[in-house]
């Protein structure tokens, strides 16, 4: 059975948009979300006409720059 009390920090949402990815990210502005995305620091797909980042790649790229230090 699913749950729809699901909130956007729990692990099974896989697709984040620019305005979730920028809050999530410290307010870090949507331009700067997508020059990660451009850079292939994160990972940015398109569904139908709509551009996505996907969640799990934010959380890898936060821990690439925890390990950098």
């Amino acid at each position: 059975m699913h749950d729809s009390t699901n909130t956007d920090d729990e692990p099974d949402e896989l697709l984040w948009s620019y305005q979730q990815t920028s809050a999530k990210m410290g307010d870090l502005s949507q331009r700067g979300v997508s020059r990660l995305a451009d850079r292939g620091e994160i990972t940015r797909i398109h569904v139908g006409k709509r551009a996505f980042i996907v969640a799990a790649s934010v959380r890898e790229y936060v821990a690439r720059r925890m390990a950098q230090g």
